[in-house]
């Protein structure tokens, strides 16, 4: 869930890069503005989550790097 809102960016703007001339302008703008409204709700959610809440986060990154 922490990478959500990187995903819904990265797939708003290759969406609007692949598929901008063939669906049309105005679609694809409100397809990824939509995203990033989405992006940026899950990101307050994860603010609320982590810092109002202070639960703790703890990430995998790889096998020779904790955090």
């Amino acid at each position: 869930m922490y990478i959500a809102p990187l995903y819904l960016t990265f797939i708003s703007f290759f969406i609007s890069i692949i598929f901008g001339r063939n669906i049309g302008t105005r679609y694809v703008c409100f397809f990824t503005s939509f995203l990033l409204l989405i992006s940026f709700f899950v990101s307050l959610f994860i603010y609320y989550e982590v810092v109002v809440s202070s639960s703790p986060c703890l990430l995998y990154m790889f096998d020779w790097f904790y955090v």
